[in-house]
């Protein structure tokens, strides 16, 4: 009866083992590849638009820290470091420019570097510029260049890399004084023991 109790309660922990495993299978998120025809229209009742007819900009395009062979479409001053597709859509905004987002898209000329672009409204149907700040291609470019630098979660981005920094610097000073003082007591347990070795040494 014992052995028929032990194993009755073995069988029941086994099944119970058995359900938490097809549990935990089922919970588990499925990896679903980039899509790189995924398109995010802004505003968003435009969705679908027919964008054939937009311009396209490239993060490159408006990267600083790029060069013209790697996509760098105007100066270096008048760029921005590392700029997002994000960014450049919060741009666009402000513009009141119909765009479509396609984060994933990446150019052929730097496969490693930041994804995505914009492709941007600046002429309606009837070949009016939507706004006369931003006629063509190059002047959003250097208003993006001069903007997005301005845009307050790039401030918050600036702001914790100098706080990381900071920290970093007094961590990295404390740890040389730290090893420095180590250095010196063991320079001193050195000489200490030489010197009891060559007193030893003299009596005996």
């Amino acid at each position: 009866k014992n052995l028929e109790k032990m194993s009755s309660k073995r069988q029941k922990k086994l099944q119970a083992r058995k359900n938490q495993t097809l549990e935990e299978q089922e919970d588990e998120i499925e990896y679903v590849p980039r899509d790189a025809k995924v398109k995010i229209t802004w505003p968003r009742t435009l969705a679908g638009i027919d964008d054939s007819k937009f311009i396209c900009i490239w993060p490159n395009n408006i990267n600083s820290k790029k060069t013209i062979i790697r996509g760098r479409r105007i100066a270096k001053e008048a760029g921005c470091e590392d700029p997002l597709v994000h960014e450049m859509s919060e741009v666009c905004q402000y513009y009141k420019l119909t765009h479509v987002v396609e984060p994933y898209k990446q150019i052929p000329r730097d496969f490693n570097f930041y994804p995505g672009r914009i492709k941007v409204q600046l002429v309606d149907e009837n070949g009016k510029i939507m706004n006369q700040e931003v006629p063509n291609r190059r002047s959003l470019m250097l208003k993006m260049g001069e903007l997005i630098p301005k845009l307050a979660s790039r401030k918050k981005k600036t702001a914790t890399r100098s706080s990381s920094w900071y920290w970093y610097f007094w961590y990295s000073y404390y740890r040389s004084r730290w090893w420095q003082q180590k250095e010196r007591q063991k320079e001193r347990s050195t000489i200490t023991i030489d010197f009891y070795q060559s007193v030893i040494s003299r009596y005996t």
